[in-house]
């Protein structure tokens, strides 16, 4: 009886597609798009990312690319964000930077939350670390453990 290669170096090969597939589900693209947008308002407590505030309806929260696509900015996760509609329409194609710094909600701690969005690993992004420095209050304190 000879034995196959997989099996001397203890891999196991599966014959059928359904062993290599769990806990799968098929998407038509619709649903797909919608579950995406519901992760990326779940990942900030479904809030405005610029003014913190959450939506007055489900409708009036809505997806904001951080650098707009008339810019280069990209449908990529980590370029867009939860916005409200007057956020959303007050920013339109602005760099967001400019803009941000400019609104009488400006805090630096949510500046750096999105910074930290557009540059993170998705898998280990925690939102829930900011939640203790929501006020400029702790702020010093804040940029103290960033420091570290």
């Amino acid at each position: 009886m000879t034995v196959s290669r997989e099996a001397q170096q203890g891999w196991s090969l599966h014959q059928r597609v359904s062993d290599y597939l769990f806990n799968m589900e098929c998407l038509n693209k619709r649903e797909a798009k919608r579950r995406w947008r519901q992760s990326i308002k779940d990942a900030w407590k479904n809030c405005c990312a610029y003014c913190g505030e959450p939506p007055i309806d489900d409708s009036s929260l809505t997806i904001d690319h951080v650098r707009p696509k008339a810019k280069g900015g990209e449908d990529m996760m980590r370029n867009c964000a939860p916005c409200c509609l007057k956020c959303n329409q007050d920013k339109g194609s602005s760099d967001w930077i400019e803009w941000y710094r400019n609104q009488p909600f400006y805090s630096e701690i949510r500046e750096h939350r999105i910074r930290r969005w557009m540059t993170q690993d998705f898998d280990n992004f925690n939102l829930n670390f900011y939640s203790n420095f929501d006020s400029d209050e702790n702020y010093d304190f804040f940029e103290k453990l960033l420091a570290n």
